[in-house]
């Protein structure tokens, strides 16, 4: 194959055609230079290709119907005639794909007359060129000949174009009809589905306000109900909410009156307590109910029978002893009938039965006068100490009091203390008794300074005779006894009780003087005392204690509190009028200001002096009192307005209860002897230790400051107190 021949072409007409076809001069330089130079058909298959894509429906291109190839696409009517193809059998053709895509099938641009031999073309526009006819082109003859019969096929193609034509105008018309037709059914269709659209959209339209309608009925139905219920459940809440207040307050009412029941019936029962307490009884001291206490009954509505003995208290609390007609009762050792009116301090005789009576309350805290037995018949032996508690008179060894003469039995009699008196016992068995009191033989009787005992059968003329003497016996002490502590104004004194690991239990501070003031400071500005007794506030309490806020003064009949001004004061529930003294009986509640609260004390000695003159402090005054104790309910401290003793003791009714292990009933005394403090170990069996010292039973021996007291576990240092020591 012969080699392609170089493409050239003038810029000028390569631009103009660009223009007319819309293509890039510079992309596409090799299209538009071929086609000017009618060599499209050298185009490589894959340029032409997308040439004939890019020209497809560009107006007024067309394929030369002379040949049909080779002159490439060029605009129709822009040639006045062309130069047939190079080559043979129609080498060159152009590819179908460069005819126009808006002209009508089969379309040619006609050939024109066949030019004279060296005819040239005139200079066609578009081309920038004239095309000459060479010697390599077609035989004209053989051209103008193939072109007739092309002519005449075209012709023919024409005529059957023409009749395709008609036929397919014919069918485009039937078509038009049928699509005009079918337009116009499926117009029809479109109105009748239009109407059943417009139909359905009303129905719909229709069915949505409808339901829009029964949508806004029924929410607004519902509102109604919501409302309703909200109003149904605000009234509900608002009567729950008046009936929960109702019944606050009603629980409050009734607790207010459950609370003010509680409190009045509290009130009555510390009443009615304090009065038990104040009740008249009766302390059986011989008898079957030897020991106890026996509650004296109210008097009966009618009075007691005539036939009835009895001891009934009447409603000014007055007790009376009725002794039925030809029955005779004794008291103090009298024989008495008829309605006998008793005082505190009888002794009443029963039956078989003998009692002391007195308030509950003195019974309970009734203690034994001191007293002790010494031999009246110059033999020797005693004198033998009486501790208030039983002991044994006889000839055993084992015996408190010891007589080995003649006659006496190794147990012959017993001494004991029950509600304040002290009793003997015959336990001699001999027949007739084998004691006698005062010259009388008498199976029991009370002791009382003055007495004498006589021990033995009465056909011994010298049996022993002991003589009961007033006060402690004179028992020397076998070492030498320590300086004793002398208490003064200024020098206060407290016992601090501890147990065996050290712990503090309770602080007793003792005052010994004729007269103790309290308030809420020791001493004023000038450095003087100013109460010996300092109360202060525990936590917790809110009293305004004053600086003089009362004091507790020695008086014939007891020991009397008084209020001086400043805080409110409650003796038993009673307030205390300022400057009134008041004497301090039995058990009592002293409340100083909001709630200082002290539980008190008084207990009674049994030795009444008859002596008359000022009440005088000490184990020889004669004071009816031993002490006064005040503990406080809120704090570790007791006071005590120390009179004659201190009982220590494991027992309810000692003034200082120790209740740790070792110590036993009666266990010790701290006494006021001659204005110095002493202890005494009261007892055989128990031991008491002041430092390493151990005590002689009986024996008192001088307590000085700064030693410590070892009773049973408990260890109770005693010193001189400070101020500082009174805060709670």
């Amino acid at each position: 194959m012969p080699p392609l021949p170089e493409a050239s072409a003038d810029p000028a007409e390569v631009a103009a055609l660009a223009a007319d076809l819309g293509l890039d001069p510079r992309e596409d330089e090799e299209l538009l230079t071929r086609l000017l130079d009618d060599d499209a058909e050298l185009l490589d298959p894959g340029v032409r290709a997308r040439a004939a894509e890019r020209l497809r429906g560009r107006p007024g291109v067309a394929v030369c119907a002379a040949c049909g190839d080779g002159a490439g696409a060029l605009r129709a009517g822009a040639l006045p005639g062309v130069r047939p193809a190079r080559g043979r059998g129609g080498e060159g053709r152009a590819p179908a794909a460069l005819q126009p895509a808006d002209a009508a099938a089969g379309e040619r641009v006609a050939a024109p007359p066949a030019p004279a031999a060296g005819f040239g073309l005139a200079k066609a526009r578009h081309l920038g060129r004239v095309i000459d006819l060479g010697e390599d082109n077609e035989d004209w003859e053989v051209r103008g000949e193939r072109l007739r019969q092309e002519a005449a096929e075209a012709e023919r193609r024409r005529t059957e174009e023409a009749a395709r034509k008609k036929a397919a105008e014919e069918a485009r018309k039937k078509a038009e009809a049928e699509a005009q037709e079918r337009a116009r059914k499926e117009a029809e269709e479109a109105a009748r589905k239009k109407a059943a659209e417009e139909a359905r959209k009303k129905a719909e339209e229709e069915a949505r306000k409808k339901a829009e309608a029964e949508a806004q009925e029924r929410a607004r139905k519902e509102a109604e109900e919501a409302a309703r219920k909200k109003a149904a459940e605000e009234a509900r809440k608002k009567a729950e909410a008046e009936a929960r207040e109702r019944a606050r307050k009603e629980a409050e009412e009734t607790a207010r009156r459950e609370a003010e029941e509680a409190e009045r019936r509290r009130l009555e029962d510390e009443e009615r307590a304090a009065r038990e307490k104040r009740r008249p009884s009766l302390g059986a001291i011989v008898g079957a109910r030897a020991g106890t206490i026996v509650r004296i009954d109210d008097a009966p509505a009618g009075g007691p029978t005539a036939a009835e003995r009895a001891v009934v208290l009447l409603q000014d609390e007055v007790a009376r002893l009725y002794v039925p007609p030809g029955a005779k009762e004794r008291v103090n050792g009298k024989e008495r009938t008829g309605a006998v009116e008793l005082v505190p301090g009888d002794l009443v005789s029963l039956g078989d039965e003998v009692f002391v009576f007195d308030e509950r309350v003195e019974l309970d805290n009734a203690s034994a006068p001191s007293v002790h037995f010494a031999r009246k018949d110059g033999k020797p032996g005693g004198p033998w100490a009486y501790f208030d508690e039983p002991a044994t008179v006889g000839a055993a060894r084992s015996c408190q009091v010891n007589l080995v003469d003649e006659g006496v039995e190794d147990e012959h009699a017993r001494v004991f203390t029950r509600f304040g008196r002290v009793i003997v016992e015959d336990a001699s068995g001999l027949k007739g008794g084998g004691v006698a009191v005062n010259g009388q033989r008498v199976p029991w009787a009370v002791l009382e300074a003055g007495m004498t005992l006589r021990l033995g059968p009465a056909s011994l003329q010298e049996a022993p005779e002991l003589a009961v003497m007033a006060g402690a016996a004179e028992l020397k002490p076998k070492e030498k006894k320590a300086a004793a502590m002398k208490p003064s104004r200024h020098a206060r004194t407290v016992l601090e009780v501890k147990d065996e690991q050290g712990a503090l239990k309770r602080r007793v501070f003792l005052f010994t003087r004729r007269e103790v003031r309290f308030g809420k400071v020791g001493r004023g500005r000038d450095g003087k005392m100013l109460n010996e007794l300092v109360l202060l506030a525990a936590p917790g309490e809110d009293a305004d204690v004053a600086e003089k806020q009362g004091g507790l003064a020695l008086s014939r009949e007891g020991v009397e509190i008084r209020r001086d001004g400043g805080a409110e004061m409650l003796l038993e529930g009673q307030p205390l009028a300022p400057g009134k003294a008041q004497v301090l009986k039995g058990g009592f509640e002293l409340i100083v200001g909001e709630d200082l609260a002290l539980e008190g004390r008084a207990y009674r000695s049994g030795t009444l002096s008859q002596e008359k003159g000022p009440p005088q402090l000490g184990v020889k005054g004669g004071h009816p009192y031993e002490c006064v104790r005040l503990d406080r309910l809120n704090c570790p401290h007791s006071y005590v307005f120390l009179v004659r003793m201190l009982r220590i003791g494991s027992e309810a009714t000692a003034p200082l209860r120790l209740e740790l292990p070792g110590v036993q009933p009666g266990h010790a005394q701290v006494i006021l002897n001659e204005g110095k403090l002493q202890v005494v170990a009261t007892r055989q069996n128990a031991k008491v230790y002041l430092g390493d010292v151990e005590l002689e039973p009986g024996v008192p021996t001088n307590l000085g400051v700064d030693t410590e007291l070892r009773i049973g576990n408990a260890r109770i240092a005693f010193r001189e107190a400070e101020d500082g020591d009174f805060s709670p």
